[in-house]
């Protein structure tokens, strides 16, 4: 629950679902605003995504995602 507050703050720091979409990206290819609506309900943002949405809001790396980025090993 406390992970897909954190999503979900991350996405509105960024204009919404759709804004989310546009700003990330992987590969040159754009993301759709029903993926990135999947992070909330998944409570989980894919490992390749979670650098650039830390660049783009200021929230570190380990609050989206504890899992892969524990502190000291990112």
């Amino acid at each position: 629950m406390a992970n897909s507050i954190i999503i979900k703050a991350a996405i509105d720091i960024m204009g919404g679902y759709s804004a989310t979409a546009k700003k990330i990206s992987a590969g040159g290819k754009a993301l759709t605003y029903q993926a990135v609506q999947s992070w909330v309900k998944q409570e989980n943002i894919p490992a390749r995504y979670v650098l650039d949405v830390s660049r783009e809001t200021g929230i570190s790396p380990e609050a989206l995602n504890p899992e892969v980025f524990k502190k000291g090993k990112a």
